[in-house]
Parts: C-alpha cells; sequence; structure tokens
C-alpha cells in the first residue's frame, strides 16, 4: 500500500441534511482501487463528515430535509 501521505485525489459524498442539521444517507459516490490508501481514507472522511451539524434548511419558516447534497474532498500532499 502506498503512503497516505503521497497520494491525492477527490472523494464526493452525497448526503442528507435532516431538519435537525444532521446528516444521514451519506454514501461515496467516487470510484475507489481497493490497492489503493483510498478506503481507508474514505472510511475517515466519511466519519467526520457524519459528525458535521448544519443549520436546517426552511421553507417557509419550517426546517425541511435536503436531499442529494454532494461534498467534496480532497487531499493533496
Amino acid at each position: 500500500m502506498r503512503d497516505i501521505k503521497t497520494h491525492a485525489g477527490v472523494l464526493v459524498f452525497e448526503v442528507t441534511i435532516l431538519p435537525s442539521g444532521n446528516l444521514t444517507n451519506i454514501r461515496l459516490l467516487s470510484e475507489i482501487d481497493s490497492e489503493s490508501p483510498w478506503p481507508t481514507i474514505a472510511q475517515r472522511v466519511k466519519s467526520a463528515i457524519a459528525d458535521w451539524r448544519y443549520e436546517p434548511v426552511t421553507v417557509n419558516n419550517r426546517p425541511v430535509t435536503v436531499c442529494g447534497m454532494v461534498v467534496g474532498f480532497n487531499h493533496r500532499r
């Protein structure tokens, strides 16, 4: 396995923001080569994203669920 510090790329996740501001349905959209360090990195990033909190999106002053938000991550040396 190559050193993670020398491997650069982009991970793209789809998420759903709930009315509470919490994230759910976090799904990796990028393809990952299982021989690279990216599966480990992807799992770490997914865990970090799961802890994120957002100000709820509102429609007519009521919090709503927002689906299909895509989050990008770029790891560079």
